[in-house]
């Protein structure tokens, strides 16, 4: 609602109907959390809300900018979300300090990439299970969720403020149980060859 509502568009009404909604969304969002009813949807939801409170709109302002943030960053710790891949040979292990391939293959003797250059996410496979497409699905709001603290965090530090004590912001709470996004593996179902993560 709220991005159709410039002058162009809906306008006032549009944008006064944008933060109705907005309104009820955090009340039911804190009712669900506080009655620990949380689940994929619930994040999905907060993460929704965050994506709106850090847009424009005519009452924004920092206090709900960052409880909506808190809130998406407890219920992804509280689910536990990040650790999804944490058995994928693939997952890079921060504990170090240093990123590394927790179980590292040899490389393929033939590569495998494609010449396209990816600025879009990968399509979702319609031969996935529902799992797969649940932890997909999760991945994907996950690393939303963590470009949208990380850029926050770098606004907060161009203005010299200090950044949230967020879940999210501590590689190791990521970066160990997530395959990046970045790594465009590929994968074999099928005889075909898809891009995925």
């Amino acid at each position: 609602m709220l991005v159709r509502s410039s002058e162009i568009e809906l306008g006032a009404s549009g944008r006064a109907h944008a933060l109705r909604l907005r309104d009820a969304a955090k009340w039911h969002l804190q009712e669900s959390w506080t009655s620990q009813w949380v689940d994929l949807g619930l994040a999905e939801a907060a993460m929704v809300l965050a994506l709106f409170e850090t847009s424009a709109h005519p009452l924004h302002d920092d206090a709900s900018v960052e409880a909506a943030l808190i809130l998406l960053d407890k219920i992804i710790e509280a689910l536990r979300l990040t650790v999804i891949d944490t058995c994928d040979p693939d997952t890079l292990d921060h504990s170090t300090g240093v990123p590394t391939v927790a179980h590292p293959r040899p490389p393929p003797k033939q590569c495998e990439c494609t010449t396209a250059t990816w600025s879009f996410p990968p399509a979702w496979d319609p031969l996935w299970s529902e799992a797969e497409v649940k932890s997909e699905e999760t991945r994907r709001l996950c690393w939303s969720a963590l470009i949208l603290v990380a850029n926050h965090t770098v606004a907060r530090a161009a203005e010299q403020r200090e950044p949230l004590d967020l879940f999210l912001v501590n590689p190791s709470n990521v970066c160990r149980g997530l395959v990046t996004h970045v790594s465009l593996l590929t994968h074999q179902r099928g005889g075909t060859d898809f891009f995925y993560r």
